[in-house]
């Protein structure tokens, strides 16, 4: 095998609790966390050198991109000398907080470790996503999943949730370090305990939905995604992912279908539902 193409998943947060920042320079997080099939597609070539290449010509295609990083720790890791040319066909938005990126790392990581027959399990991929970004081990366990510590931690929940979803990418974008230190200047910081509750509502077959909540939204004022949280009339849940600053409106399928057709006209606009892996 000497070239691979793989997909690459985004995801959201349905709830997101961020404590304060620690010794280390990270914040602890609680976030329940649902990969959903919007996504990009990865193609890996055997090569000498690590090279990426994006169709989105805003995206940095040099040791700043994630999936460089990931291919860069992975041949360190696995005692390989070799490299990768990774071509991105990007459809998932940046600074969106769907973790665009981190999924390139993680689809990446798997995908060399095919080409290459590495051999790595599951967590040996996870610790190297861990060392690229917080949110790159996320995409190694779900479909629905809890993610703690700085989000290295992730345990898979077994409970069905299928979702139909319409996300509104506003054209501003927030950087996460921004955001971060938004928070950092809260007066106080609440106890964790929504995501506890969203899980408890999971085993119980309750309704999850009234938990869905993200403490970015608290110092996240743009008045973009005030409108894009107005536009989605009817949901059953709204909220920002991650740092934003992409809005996602949980629906029934049909509704959602209604929803997205009245408001795309203009719009950076998806439509889009859980990622199911018996679909894959």
């Amino acid at each position: 095998m000497t070239e691979i193409s793989v997909p690459s998943y985004a995801k959201i947060n349905l709830t997101l609790e961020v404590g304060p920042r620690r010794a280390d320079g990270y914040h602890s997080l609680d976030s329940v966390v649902r990969v959903i099939d919007l996504r990009d597609a990865l193609t890996l070539r055997a090569a000498e050198w690590i090279t990426v290449t994006c169709s989105d010509p805003a995206v940095p295609c040099d040791e700043r991109n994630t999936a460089y990083k990931a291919a860069k720790i992975f041949f360190e890791r696995a005692g390989i000398k070799s490299g990768a040319a990774i071509h991105i066909e990007k459809h998932i938005p940046s600074q969106a907080g769907l973790g665009g990126g981190s999924g390139n790392a993680a689809a990446v990581l798997s995908a060399l470790n095919r080409l290459y027959e590495a051999n790595l399990t599951t967590d040996d991929l996870s610790r190297m996503g861990a060392e690229v970004g917080s949110d790159v081990p996320l995409f190694f366990r779900g479909p629905l999943l809890r993610m703690r510590g700085r989000g290295e931690i992730t345990e898979n929940l077994p409970y069905d949730l299928s979702m139909s979803l319409v996300i509104i990418k506003p054209k501003a974008g927030v950087s996460t370090a921004e955001a971060y230190r938004a928070l950092d200047r809260r007066v106080s910081i609440p106890e964790f305990n929504v995501s506890e509750k969203m899980i408890k509502a999971l085993a119980a077959g309750g309704d999850v939905w009234k938990y869905v909540s993200n403490d970015f939204e608290s110092v996240c004022d743009l008045p973009e995604i005030a409108e894009a949280k107005r536009l989605l009339t009817g949901a059953k849940a709204v909220c920002m992912s991650g740092s934003g600053s992409a809005v996602y409106g949980v629906y029934d399928p049909d509704e959602a279908r209604k929803v997205y057709e009245s408001i795309k006209d203009g719009r950076e606009c998806y439509l889009c539902g859980g990622y199911e892996e018996d679909n894959e």
